[in-house]
């Protein structure tokens, strides 16, 4: 694991660095979260505040267009619609900056609160930094693999019919392979580093779906914040009881069943942190 430009005391990070940041992961509601528990939490609450103020705003600006003619209300009605876009549009951008400054913040507290451990020392519940080469899986898109289509590019590229048997034949698997991870973890990610497994909710995206498979295979190093929820393939999630018939530890199947899955193709092995991640970034 990279640790350009930091250096540690004991087991917890004591610098940051202050480059650009290519975000392409944002936790908003984990980020607010954890700034209001360290009590930051009144910068959300004035941006609330702004907002309901302009929504204010625009309610009194209908409010005061019902005396108008029917022509004059049209134009009104055109004119509003059209600040109302340009006023959305803006206040994506602040909120945008506005949250972008709010995970500079969160940072800087958590390293001076010495809240975030080294993923090796890190128990369940820390926080952790991590700066590392990536591999990035997208379970949904190759459950979505067509093998048919493949099948006739191949023969439009004049490929053998042994050739396209065996690649028929790889795809399904591929797509079969999908199809299980991504029904036992629905719209999620994964982030696989030295150490560590991240699972990342789709929605908090700040990529397309097209841009984000540029992930695969890159050569830069990325930066993940994040909590530590447990550690791999330490424990049998009660599995020993529940196959002796104690149904109480049925919530342990599909967590189970997941590792034993990542482990098999050599995502995750064993004491890997696995980890909720409020931000990720290259």
């Amino acid at each position: 694991m990279d640790t350009d430009n930091k250096f540690h005391k004991g087991d917890y990070i004591m610098s940051d660095n202050s480059e650009h940041k290519e975000i392409i992961y944002l936790d908003n509601v984990e980020m607010s979260s954890t700034l209001a528990q360290l009590d930051h939490g009144l910068m959300e609450s004035i941006q609330r505040g702004n907002s309901s103020s302009n929504t204010d705003e625009s309610s009194k600006s209908k409010n005061g267009d019902l005396g108008a003619s029917a022509v004059l209300k049209a134009e009104l009605s055109a004119s509003r619609s059209s600040s109302e876009s340009r006023t959305e549009s803006e206040q994506k951008f602040v909120n945008v900056v506005f949250n972008d400054y709010q995970l500079d913040m969160l940072i800087d507290d958590l390293i001076e609160k010495k809240m975030i451990a080294s993923v090796e020392k890190a128990g369940a519940g820390e926080f952790v930094k991590i700066n590392s080469d990536f591999d990035f899986f997208d379970f949904n898109i190759l459950a979505g693999l067509n093998p048919q289509l493949y099948v006739i590019f191949m023969k439009l590229t004049h490929q053998s019919s042994e050739s396209i048997k065996d690649t028929k034949i790889a795809f399904k698997n591929i797509q079969t392979l999908g199809e299980i991870f991504s029904s036992i973890m629905p719209n999620t990610y994964l982030i696989k580093t030295d150490g560590s497994l991240s699972m990342l909710e789709r929605n908090n995206f700040r990529m397309n779906q097209g841009q984000i498979q540029m992930l695969s295979g890159s050569n830069r190093k990325i930066t993940i914040i994040g909590i530590v929820e447990n550690t791999a393939l330490t424990n049998d999630r009660g599995m020993d009881k529940f196959a002796s018939g104690d149904l109480s530890k049925i919530g342990g199947i599909m967590p189970s069943f997941a590792d034993t899955m990542l482990q098999s193709i050599g995502i995750l092995n064993n004491g890997d942190k696995l980890i909720k991640p409020i931000a990720a970034y290259l």
